[in-house]
């Protein structure tokens, strides 16, 4: 009996033990990358500084100047605020900068 008790312990435990672990965990995507992190941003920054401020980007595009390309998600009391960021560079300088807002300018 203790031989069988022994074996049909670690199988249930191994069964149940699934439902033990799922849990509710809130995944933040992206950068976390701070509005005023992007405010500190300026023309004529090297990537190398716009990198130190904000971090590395999601997405890299290169045409005929460099596009640099953060998503971001703030959330607070109210709702859930999500955009995107580009920052385009000429001769390794940052040459524009805009924040974008989801669905601007699609329908």
């Amino acid at each position: 009996m203790r031989r069988l008790f022994l074996l049909i312990l670690p199988a249930v435990a191994a069964l149940t033990g699934c439902n033990f672990m799922i849990a509710d965990i809130a995944v933040n995507q992206g950068n976390d990358v701070l509005l005023e992190g992007f405010e500190k941003i300026s023309v004529n920054m090297s990537q190398e500084e716009v990198q130190e401020l904000i971090g590395p980007p999601q997405i890299r595009w290169n045409l005929e100047d460099e596009i640099w390309i953060y998503y971001y998600q703030r959330r607070d009391s109210q709702a859930d605020q999500k955009a995107a960021m580009q920052i385009y560079f000429a001769d390794g300088k940052v040459s524009k900068f805009e924040k974008l807002q989801p669905g601007a300018g699609s329908k």
